[in-house]
């Protein structure tokens, strides 16, 4: 019998105890609960931790049928004495074998604590992925595991103790492991500690940047209360440890292609100049990217705007595949603090950091990779971002009014509003550079403090050679000189009308798979502002497809879409992934036109953002390609931290609460192993299995691709293959292009398979900077897969006479 310590009823079991408390006494999950059966006083926080405690005073079996004998007339002392007397090597006697079954069912104590231990990974997994879910706070993950718990710990094993048997079997250790596999985690506190403790969670340290008083005003009296402004830093030794030490990540930041053009951070002459003197055979010299910014975690057009604005400052591995490095996964942050205390400087700021860089660069770090021991020192290769965060951890003007803005170059801002070349000797050097920190006017030098980062041995400002081409292209440039180009079009010669490209922008064919990529309308006022209503990502897709909007309205020999084409050359260039120097000359070129033509047309100035541009084909030779040091995915990474912010009320220490958010997600990914891996996402088959023999018929195909499931869709690394997208495969003289009929998955191997279709390319159409393809069946098929493709499905576009093109870019 179970008695309640309330009021000493007695319950016939624990179930209707349990009832009991609830409906007479309106006790809930965490309430406090008192054992009342004899010799037992223990009291308890939660009805969790009761319901456990008290299935542990179920009577037993014998006890029960020895108190039911007298009424039902048999004497269970009598049967087990009798049972235990039977032979049980006379198989008369015990017919079924039970004693033979049981001692086949019985485990072992070893294999029955390996799979409860099984029991327990699962359970912490379950937990783990519980608050690392973008989705969830803390709590509210707190308060699913707590349900979860209940159900499974309190009614799963209460009826499972009630059919097992009392003494020691296979279904007793069972309802142990389930009654006991939420033991240890069952409060946050509890579930860090149990990753911390096997090295996979690593928690953010806090760190103090200024130390302040505040006036404390109560019960009619003043006090002076101290204050203290924080930060919150990860430990990056640890961190980077476990990061190195997953499947494949090693491997996958070391393995550079062996081209002759330049595609690799690496590549590059600044990283050649960090590597003098540290060619150890034994060791790995890995680069490593800090990028800093700002974002909004509170309403941006609310009362309380600007005032939990973070700094964040995130790191990422240049020599990452493209697959991977564009992963949000593989941006790692490293380090927030609240925007507001960038008023104390940089040297406070950033100490914490720098000396925890400077410890990876001399010391370096050991991992115990499947080869054995490596030793790997890890090098600054750039600080990159935005220009005016850039500006402002770097230590230069902030202003880009200022005389000199420019981080590159000397040039004063009335050279730089006619600028069309980069001019070699304005261009700053360690020499100059000290001699400006020492003359420390802002006006005369464009330089407000040292750089702390300076201190880094292989680092010095002057050789960051870092451009946006995100900001200064695709939310600068692009806006510039496309408000002039529609304004001269639409109202100075009236090609068109700004309702004619409207119309034509909205029944644009993008095709399927780029459905979420539409551009919006544009308006008059945004011509009169030279800023389109348009992120960076819907205006490039807008200057990819403008040729094919209006090139069909505008004559050939017009100058203004002569300067246009120069962008669109330009641009296609910066999206390389691969430049050699030759390229190099000709990027210099369109871009000295683009200059010139610009303020010869327009009567207009060159902007801050275009005089960046001077400086891109130097930065390519010192860095390499563009695209690999912009923000875009970073402003991505941003979006993870605003969205949980979003889901905390408390604001009393968000940088500490992100930060801890971040590295449960990070120790999810360790504890399930997720290293670089290809991401395949497939999607409904929409055939019998597809016999490529029958397209393919001189070509021999192996059995893995003969016989494949026909989808209706792929996403292979982040991009979406559908039917009848144009794949693009080119060699030195031309371009080839294939039409997907079908999208194949092996039944054995998984692997992925395009049949194509070639299609005809009649040729090149420079003045819609697109390929004019001639849509006929051709009967000729070719089976190509994903991983040999770096150019982006595209589709084909009918302009106004019914013609077909399409326009090529990278992947």
């Amino acid at each position: 019998m179970f008695i309640c310590f309330m009021c000493s009823i007695e319950k016939a079991n624990h179930q209707d105890l349990i009832h009991h408390y609830k409906t007479s006494h309106n006790l809930g999950h965490n309430s406090i609960y008192r054992c009342a059966q004899s010799n037992c006083f223990r009291a308890f926080q939660s009805l969790r931790s009761f319901r456990r405690h008290i299935v542990s005073h179920n009577v037993s079996d014998r006890n029960i049928y020895s108190e039911l004998a007298p009424s039902l007339n048999f004497n269970t002392d009598n049967m087990i004495e009798n049972y235990n007397n039977l032979d049980i090597t006379d198989n008369t006697q015990d017919p079924c074998n039970v004693n033979a079954c049981c001692s086949n069912l019985q485990p072992t104590s070893e294999s029955f604590s390996k799979k409860n231990e099984n029991v327990r990974k699962s359970t912490a997994a379950f937990a783990l992925s519980l608050y690392s879910n973008p989705y969830l706070n803390r709590k509210c993950a707190m308060k699913i595991i707590d349900d979860v718990s209940e159900l499974v710990t309190g009614v799963i094993g209460t009826m499972l103790s009630e059919l097992s048997p009392n003494d020691d079997t296979p279904n007793k250790n069972i309802v142990e492991a389930i009654s006991n596999s939420f033991d240890g985690l069952d409060t946050e506190s509890k579930v860090i500690k149990y990753f911390s403790d096997r090295n996979i969670y690593t928690p953010p340290k806090k760190f103090t940047i200024n130390e302040n008083v505040t006036v404390n005003t109560g019960n009619s009296t003043v006090m002076l209360r101290p204050m203290l402004e924080t930060g919150a830093i990860v430990p990056l030794r640890a961190v980077l440890k476990q990061i190195f030490e997953l499947p494949n990540f090693l491997k996958c930041s070391t393995s550079i292609p062996d081209v002759q053009s330049i595609s690799n951070f690496t590549q590059g002459n600044i990283w050649k100049q960090k590597l003098v003197g540290k060619m150890d055979e034994n060791s790995l010299y890995i680069p490593y990217f800090l990028y800093f910014d700002d974002f909004e975690c509170n309403n941006p057009l609310g009362s309380h705007a600007g005032i939990h604005s973070i700094a964040a400052t995130y790191y990422t591995f240049p020599t990452l595949s493209a697959d991977h490095a564009s992963l949000l996964e593989n941006i790692f942050v490293a380090m927030l603090h609240k925007s507001s205390s960038k008023s104390h400087g940089n040297a406070s700021i950033y100490y914490e950091l720098i000396k925890e860089l400077k410890s990876l660069e001399q010391n370096g770090i050991d991992l115990e990779i499947s080869e054995g021991v490596s030793k790997v020192y890890f090098i600054l290769g750039m600080i990159i971002g935005d220009n005016l965060g850039l500006n402002t951890v770097l230590g230069f003007a902030k202003s880009f009014s200022s005389n000199y803005y420019c981080r590159i170059c000397k040039a004063h801002k009335n050279i730089m509003g006619k600028q069309c070349k980069q001019d070699d000797g304005l261009m700053r050097n360690r020499h100059n550079y000290n001699t400006d920190v020492e003359i420390n006017n802002v006006t005369t030098t464009g330089i407000s403090e040292r750089c702390v980062f300076n201190d880094i041995s292989t680092f010095h400002v002057v050789d960051n050679f870092c451009v946006d081409i995100m900001h200064d292209i695709f939310e600068g440039v692009c806006h510039y000189d496309l408000t002039h180009i529609i304004v001269y079009f639409t109202e100075s010669i009236t090609l068109f009308t700004l309702n004619n490209l409207n119309n034509r922008l909205q029944l644009f064919d993008y095709g399927s798979g780029e459905l979420n990529d539409r551009c919006g309308i544009i308006k008059h006022e945004h011509l009169m502002k030279s800023k389109f209503n348009m992120s960076a990502s819907e205006m490039m897709l807008f200057v990819h497809i403008f040729p094919l909007l209006v090139g069909d309205l505008i004559p050939e020999d017009d100058e203004v879409w002569q300067f246009f084409l120069t962008l669109l050359e330009i641009i296609d260039i910066l999206l390389c992934r691969d430049i050699d120097n030759s390229t190099l000359l000709y990027l210099e070129a369109l871009i000295s036109e683009h200059h010139e033509s610009y303020v010869k047309l327009f009567h207009d100035t060159l902007k801050p953002k275009h005089h960046f541009m001077v400086h891109y084909p130097h930065v390519i030779k010192q860095v390499g390609p563009l695209r690999l040091i912009w923000c875009m995915r970073f402003e991505a990474k941003h979006k993870q931290l605003k969205r949980t912010a979003s889901l905390i009320t408390s604001r009393k220490n968000l940088p500490l609460t992100l930060l801890i958010k971040e590295q449960l997600t990070l120790a999810h990914r360790l504890y399930t192993g997720k290293g670089c891996e290809t991401r395949i996402e497939l999607g409904t088959r929409i055939s019998e299995p597809l016999n490529i023999h029958d397209y393919l018929k001189d070509v021999i195909i192996s059995d893995d691709v003969n016989l494949a499931n026909s989808l209706n869709w792929v996403y292979y690394n982040g991009i979406k293959y559908v039917p009848g997208m144009i794949l693009v495969i080119s060699n030195r003289t031309c371009y080839n292009f294939f039409k997907i009929k079908f999208i194949c998955v092996s039944s054995s191997s998984n692997n992925i398979y395009f049949l194509t279709e070639q299609i005809d390319c009649i040729g090149f159409n420079y003045h819609l900077q697109a390929h004019q393809l001639h849509q006929r069946e051709t009967g000729l098929y070719r089976l190509i897969m994903p991983q040999d493709l770096i150019y982006a499905p595209t589709f084909c576009h009918i302009i106004s006479n019914g013609d077909s093109y399409c326009r090529i870019k990278y992947i």
